[in-house]
């Protein structure tokens, strides 16, 4: 996936997470995730690297995160995966 920003999404270990969808994206105050595994732990960073949100996890498939309390901006949402997959992704917050 090439986005228009030339920011690509990254996964760094095992290729099969690398299509787990974050919707809607652009975003305003809630994102979806679906995976074929379970997740255990999501942290939402800015472009400087700063960690603005970390969701507790309950070992789910699919979630529903409330985003209205980060800023309007570009952030990348690490998701570790039960079977230690990590997987990027951009998102972006309107």
């Amino acid at each position: 996936f090439q986005a228009e920003d030339g920011i690509r999404d990254h996964c760094v270990t095992g290729v099969q997470t690398c299509a787990l969808p974050i919707y809607p994206n652009p975003a305003k105050d809630i994102i979806h995730l679906h995976s074929d595994t379970d997740i255990s732990s999501i942290e939402i960073s800015d472009i400087t690297g700063n960690l603005v949100k970390t969701v507790p996890m309950t070992f789910s498939r699919d979630l529903e995160i409330n985003i209205s309390d980060i800023r309007n901006g570009l952030y990348f949402c690490r998701i570790l995966s039960e079977d230690g997959k990590v997987v990027l992704k951009k998102l972006i917050v309107e």
